[in-house]
């Protein structure tokens, strides 16, 4: 039998693989665990770094907006009860899968001899996960015969698309068609984000596992993170394999170069953040007790200093900053130095800005420390000061501090407990970087005034809730990229400290007139801070990479395996969900 042949029956055999697996009856609950964190990390990937950037090389940035309808339209209707009954968003699925996986097919029958080996384990990984999420989300809602019947249109489009060779990849450049990629990828996003396999399976054959449930609950959902996890860890893998075997493919280029910013990005960051959770954990260890007994002084400036030295002393993830806060607060502590603790604590942790070093150069991470506390102090000062103290709240030590002074301790907690607050923004922030630099190079902002750059960027932090450490690498991408480094900084300032989150809790604890005047207060400061930067013209890192991929030493290489090694446990510990959970929900799992 021919190679191409061959490839296609694979590719064949990708789309049935998923649904004969969801269809097996043998330890389902761990069975669906392992797929659910399959099918989350490749669709999650692949719409990140395959759709959407093909959407937008062909309709440019209007197929964002196409994108976030097509996430945001099924979750509208779900939380206003509007009913179809589970059929438009299969149906939508089916009518951009289709033809795509058509073009994906045409592509492989017209590839060259070096090429098609490598193109065909590409598109065969594509095919697992869109077979797997498209089965179990139909089956769901219509049964497992319709399930199948979407299946087998899906075969019948790579089928066809391999017979019709070139005929129908000319479609892919038409705009139309791009917007309704973007759209489906949006959609994918929402299924794979909300739709859980686990539970679909589980809930799909409950008698056939109903012995196993006098099992403690708890330790079933450590063994179905740990299962979850080897499927995340699995698809990843099919993931990197799909995307950097594309030689010849029209959207391979992009997804080599997405991969190459993303591990230069990777490679440039670890040694100093492992450095910093290391030091985060010692402080946290060793660091001596503060309460918000220590926090008042004589003077309002005083309290706001104390409230900067408790930020930097208590090493917190941007996450643990409304919380510790909440307790600040309701503890009787002075109002400056809370609000002081609340703005400058995301942009002074340890690890924050040992991460920036090597992405945003020392002078810029030096320019956002000053610029944290300046903005931290005048917030503190101006909106402080018409806090009222709760006369009847006790004056309490709070345990903000660790139970033991050791070094063991402090580094559990650096390793651990923060690392797993922190990372997933990190991550986040890499991947949003390494997708963003393609984005950007359409010069969108670079032709825009310095002045304008900074306000339009410290706006758009305004109501999303970003951590600190998450946005340092979208910032660097930003500024390589010709943004200049005060709006850069404007956003590293607003997205931790003004969002809704915060929005929310300051109008609940005090008034919404205070929160308002708190985000006008944060948002003045940092605009002021990142005209100042533009304005003193302070230099930054400009070249992130070249047009060869550096070499790193050694150690750098240690410090990636190590920064890996630390995500992996952290996955097994709290699964690809509870990942995904310290970014969709930070606060509710902060608290929990």
């Amino acid at each position: 039998m021919p190679l191409i042949t061959t490839l296609l029956l694979i590719s064949v055999l990708g789309l049935l693989a998923g649904p004969l697996m969801l269809q097996v009856r043998t330890d389902l609950e761990r069975t669906g665990a392992v797929l659910d964190g399959f099918a989350l990390v490749t669709v999650g990937g692949l719409v990140v770094l395959h759709l959407l950037p093909e959407a937008i090389e062909h309709a440019g940035w209007s197929a964002l907006g196409f994108a976030f309808a097509g996430a945001v339209i099924p979750l509208w209707m779900d939380r206003n009860a509007i009913s179809t009954n589970g059929s438009v968003q299969p149906l939508l699925l089916l009518v951009g899968l289709a033809p795509h996986a058509a073009v994906e097919s045409a592509s492989l029958s017209l590839a060259g001899e070096a090429s098609v080996l490598a193109l065909g384990a590409s598109i065969a990984a594509h095919r697992l996960p869109v077979g797997l999420i498209l089965f179990s989300m139909i089956r769901q809602h219509h049964g497992v015969a319709r399930a199948w019947a979407a299946i087998l249109i899906m075969v019948l489009a790579t089928l066809g698309g391999f017979w019709l060779g070139a005929t129908p990849t000319g479609g892919l450049a038409e705009q139309p068609f791009a917007w309704l990629q973007a759209l489906v990828g949006g959609s994918l996003l929402h299924v794979a984000f909300s739709h859980h396999l686990h539970d679909c399976t589980t809930h799909a054959h409950t008698h056939d596992h109903s012995q196993h449930d006098d099992a403690p609950h708890s330790h079933g959902q450590e063994l179905s993170s740990a299962w979850a996890a080897s499927g995340a860890l699995l698809g990843g893998m099919v993931l990197v394999l799909a995307l950097s075997t594309s030689p010849g493919h029209h959207h391979g280029g992009s997804a080599l170069r997405l991969l190459d910013t993303f591990w230069i990005l990777s490679a440039k960051s670890a040694p100093l953040l492992v450095i910093g959770y290391l030091l985060a954990g010692l402080v946290r260890g060793f660091g001596t007790p503060i309460t918000p007994l220590r926090l008042h002084s004589s003077s309002q400036l005083g309290q706001a200093i104390r409230g900067l030295r408790f930020g930097a002393r208590l090493p917190v993830c941007s996450c643990g900053v409304l919380p510790t806060y909440e307790t600040l607060v309701k503890n009787a502590a002075p109002g400056i130095a809370a609000l002081g603790f609340l703005v400058a604590t995301p942009g002074i942790g340890l690890e924050t800005l040992l991460f920036s070093l090597p992405l945003l150069g020392t002078k810029l991470t030096l320019a956002r420390l000053g610029c944290a506390l300046l903005v931290a102090v005048g917030t503190s000062l101006v909106v402080g000061r018409l806090l009222s103290q709760t006369p009847d709240s006790p004056l309490q030590e709070t345990a903000e501090t660790p139970p033991e002074d050791d070094a063991r301790s402090g580094l559990k907690f650096g390793l651990q407990e923060l690392f797993d607050h922190t990372f997933p923004w990190i991550l986040a922030g890499l991947l949003t970087a390494a997708c963003m630099e393609p984005l950007l190079s359409h010069s969108l902002l670079t032709g825009v005034p310095s002045v304008v750059q900074v306000v339009l960027l410290g706006l758009l932090g305004i109501p999303f809730y970003i951590c600190a450490s998450g946005a340092t690498p979208i910032a660097a991408i930003a500024i390589h990229q010709g943004v200049s480094p005060g709006a850069a900084l404007a956003f590293l300032l607003i997205g931790p400290a003004t969002n809704l989150a915060t929005y929310r809790t300051l109008g609940e604890l005090h008034s919404p007139a205070i929160a308002r005047l708190f985000t006008v207060a944060v948002t003045a400061g940092a605009i002021g801070a990142g005209l100042a930067v533009d304005l003193m013209s302070v230099n930054v890192l400009s070249q992130l990479h070249t047009t060869h991929a550096p070499e790193f030493a050694g150690t750098t290489l240690v410090a990636v395996s190590l920064l890996g090694l630390l995500a992996v446990m952290s996955l097994y510990r709290q699964g690809p969900r509870g990942m995904l959970a310290k970014i969709s929900s930070p606060i509710q799992t902060e608290n929990s």
